[in-house]
């Protein structure tokens, strides 16, 4: 029997009619023709409605959250040489900063029982000895599941004017309100796309909310479906924000959850992080518990502990979960 890959968050639930009808009613000219600027107009002036924003410059069309964030960051290499980050980040931050030859600074992470948040202290520490520094931060933290306090945040890019804040949202409702400050800050720049919320990784759309060179501008564009599918998602939001809901639900359920070998951690995102509390556990167990469940986590070390993480999706899907974490009891 094959097994359900939950390693890379995946939407697993049913889409919308109107979504499945794009793509259903799919018309071949479409794949021979670029989205007109008037479409990509509309997407744009439906992100800045759904984000209460009333300047389209602010918002910056991408190929996808990873082509905004390596586009951006390139460009901030020519005045910046710093990176401050988490330290248990997404392994592709790294990867990408390396590359364009930034001088990375990792803020330690604090443990408690139930969550792994920024270490506060060090992190204003680091802020205010370093001149002009890009700060990258998820929010929530992938692979944490953490969700940063939003008045902490506004509070330091506040006090910090001469650092860009690059947020990387995500995993988070993009329109909530508690977001809308962000966007209004000048020394930041917001992260959003079609991948999460509304698990439609596929289209590759994604978006910048800030200040960012006009030469980013897409003028060929996206495919026009899925422009159309994005504009569709938009009207719809509610769909994707009730699934997200169920799947932090499961987030929450889990983390209340004992087991013998494990500790599941608190997740404001629609994905789990687990702690091996046993470093020689038997490794069969693993292999059984994917069998028993047909499903299969990412697992990873990190700072000498080994983790495994689960994304979420409905009902069905939890429950599979639920069998593997069962093995542990």
């Amino acid at each position: 029997m094959s097994h359900i890959h939950l390693d890379r968050n995946e939407y697993f639930f049913q889409h919308h009619p109107k979504i499945i009808e794009i793509f259903s009613n799919f018309n071949i000219l479409d794949i021979s023709c670029y989205a007109s600027l008037q479409e990509q107009g509309y997407l744009l002036k439906e992100i800045a409605k759904n984000s209460n924003l009333s300047n389209l410059d602010q918002i910056t069309l991408f190929h996808g959250a990873e082509d905004a964030l390596i586009k951006i960051l390139t460009w901030l290499r020519k005045d910046r040489q710093t990176i401050l980050m988490e330290d248990f980040s997404w392994n592709n931050y790294e990867f990408i900063i390396n590359s364009l030859g930034y001088q990375k600074i990792k803020i330690p992470n604090s443990f408690t029982q139930k969550d792994i948040e920024v270490n506060q202290q060090i992190f204003i520490k680091e802020l205010t000895n370093i001149s002009e520094a890009v700060v990258l931060l998820t929010v929530p933290n992938n692979p944490t599941g953490y969700h940063a306090s939003i008045d902490n945040l506004l509070e330091l890019i506040a006090r910090f004017p001469q650092h860009i804040f690059i947020l990387d949202l995500v995993y988070s409702d993009l329109f909530s309100s508690q977001y809308h400050s962000f966007y209004t800050s000048n020394n930041v720049i917001s992260i959003g796309s079609f991948s999460k919320l509304f698990g439609m990784p596929g289209l590759r759309v994604g978006y910048a909310v800030g200040t960012v060179p006009h030469a980013f501008k897409l003028k060929l564009g996206i495919q026009r479906h899925n422009v159309r599918a994005c504009l569709n998602a938009l009207e719809i939001k509610h769909w994707y924000l009730s699934n997200r809901k169920e799947m932090l639900t499961y987030a929450a359920k889990f983390a209340e959850k004992t087991f013998k070998h494990l500790n599941v951690f608190h997740s404001s995102a629609p994905f789990i992080l687990i702690e091996i509390l046993e470093a020689k556990i038997n490794q069969n167990i693993f292999q059984e518990a994917e069998q028993l469940s047909c499903v299969k986590p990412k697992y990873f070390n990190h700072n000498g502990k080994s983790y495994i993480r689960f994304g979420l999706g409905p009902k069905e899907i939890c429950e599979k979960i639920e069998i593997y974490l069962g093995c542990f009891k």
